[in-house]
């Protein structure tokens, strides 16, 4: 090889390695437009080839304009218009990337801010896995929670129940009753009876025997073993005295039903608790959407106990008492 023949190789070289090495820098328009014409020379015909090859928008646009070219030929008068084309479809793809967020909401969440972008990008909170950002990023937007069908029937039969007892006893089951709870060993309680001593029994949602406490003298009792996760279940109170047994509740009363959050949100729950444990945005979102009413309503006044005069925290807990 001559000197000459060394020497335009290596002018070559280094004007692709320096176009190469400024993006984003890009071959502009009459480059391109005079390669495909075939008014290029043969150093600016290898800079736009080796460009096109390491770059995959200069090759994308080398593409296009090829094809439009084959498309149109032999007219000559399309390179301009078919330039300005891909320069605008470019320009308006771009601008949205080059514009910075805008900040959509932010809320003051156990002891830090906590901020939603126009992007949909949540700040303010690490250590999230992509189902709970995305839970919480939905629910923010919406200014609603979602709550499953069997938490709202559930809640339901409670209201049935407190409903009659509020006008026909004072000894009556208080909790649980009409919820779903995270724990798979719940603590029973009810109203007292004097001199009475008390027996619990727990029932699968068919009404067969699940575990009995024996006779008890408190007004409480947990269960000694774990109940199946994802069940239902009824239970009853019987208060025995020196006049004889009586049971509560008893047909036609409405039975005391609750259920038993199911394996896999009660493992996402944990986890959250144990990552999060200050944010009662994260966990009032995740207790809601499992069903977990109680503890949902917990945090969401919380938060909006930390955010007075926030509507969006206000939405939240507003939404989740509407079900």
């Amino acid at each position: 090889m001559s000197i000459d023949e060394k020497e335009r190789q290596a002018l070559i070289q280094a004007l692709v390695a320096e176009l190469s090495a400024s993006e984003p820098l890009h071959l502009d328009y009459e480059m391109i437009e005079a390669y495909v014409d075939g008014r290029s020379d043969a150093i600016d015909r290898e800079i736009v080839s080796s460009h096109a090859a390491m770059c995959a928008m200069c090759g994308r646009e080398l593409r296009d304009l090829e094809t439009f070219a084959a498309q149109h030929r032999p007219r000559r008068n399309w390179l301009p218009f078919a330039a300005a084309a891909i320069a605008a479809g470019l320009i308006i793809a771009i601008i949205p990337l080059l514009r910075p967020s805008a900040t959509v909401l932010s809320l003051h969440d156990g002891g830090r801010e906590i901020s939603l972008t126009t992007d949909g990008q949540l700040a303010g909170i690490n250590g999230l896995t992509s189902d709970d950002a995305r839970r919480i990023t939905n629910a923010l937007r919406a200014g609603s929670l979602t709550v499953p069908p069997a938490a709202t029937q559930l809640e339901k039969s409670g209201e049935a129940l407190r409903s009659t007892y509020s006008s026909t006893s004072s000894f009556e089951p208080l909790a649980p009753i009409g919820c779903i709870i995270v724990s798979d060993r719940p603590t029973f309680e009810w109203t007292s009876v004097p001199g009475a001593r008390y027996r619990v029994e727990v029932f699968s949602d068919h009404f067969r025997p699940v575990v009995s406490s024996g006779e008890l003298g408190t007004t409480h009792w947990t269960v000694p073993q774990p109940l199946a996760r994802g069940a239902t279940y009824v239970w009853q109170v019987t208060a025995i005295g020196s006049k004889g047994e009586t049971t509560s509740p008893a047909p036609p009363v409405p039975e005391a039903r609750f259920a038993v959050l199911d394996e896999r949100n009660a493992k996402a729950i944990a986890r959250l608790e144990q990552s999060q444990p200050r944010s009662h945005l994260a966990l009032g979102v995740a207790y809601a959407e499992a069903g977990v009413t109680a503890e949902a309503e917990r945090e969401l006044q919380e938060l909006a106990g930390e955010n007075q005069g926030s509507a969006d925290a206000r939405r939240l807990l507003q939404s989740l008492r509407s079900h």
